[in-house]
């Protein structure tokens, strides 16, 4: 089998060679996103005899899909403190990112579909640590999500400084 970017095969993108295998597929490596291919196949007999090429039909590969990514700020959130996030998703071949779409574990609220949305960790999730999940969707309609985990802390206890001596002057006010 070979793939070019040229109806003429003058320039191959894949060539895999006499293959001799009884499976009825063939996977390339290295074909690009979003281009179109035209392709063309030779079989041989068990007398090494080969057929002419015979041509497929022209196919164009898919776009890349979304690279959805995200920062948080807090970065090391208590409980029930609101935490920020921050899209950070990449789209391709000319497209936008055009839709968010998130979860959050143990979060309040528990999904947004905002570009930047916060929310309010209520709870440790399973391993002290709480899943956040970004599915992003660009504007030729791919999508991919991504799994980020945020560990909110327990908040320390409120507490006031008091004198060393504070005790001794409480007792003497007594008297």
């Amino acid at each position: 089998m070979q793939i070019s970017l040229k109806s003429g095969f003058s320039s191959l993108v894949a060539d895999s060679g006499k293959v001799s295998s009884s499976s009825g597929t063939y996977a390339p490596a290295g074909l690009g996103y979003a281009k179109r291919y035209y392709w063309r196949v030779k079989v041989w007999d068990a007398n090494s005899w080969s057929s002419r090429w015979t041509k497929g039909p022209v196919f164009t590969t898919k776009a890349k899909h979304p690279d959805p990514d995200f920062t948080w700020s807090p970065t090391h959130p208590a409980l029930n403190t609101q935490v920020r996030f921050t899209d950070r998703s990449s789209a391709y071949g000319g497209a936008a990112i055009s839709s968010w779409t998130w979860s959050f574990e143990q979060g309040n609220p528990a999904s947004s579909t905002l570009q930047h949305p916060a929310t309010t960790f209520t709870q440790q999730g399973q391993n002290k640590q709480n899943a956040v999940t970004l599915s992003a969707t660009d504007t030729k309609g791919n999508s991919c999500s991504a799994t980020k985990s945020v560990a909110p802390s327990i908040p320390l206890p409120q507490w006031e400084e008091i004198s060393p001596l504070s005790w001794i002057q409480k007792i003497l006010q007594l008297l």
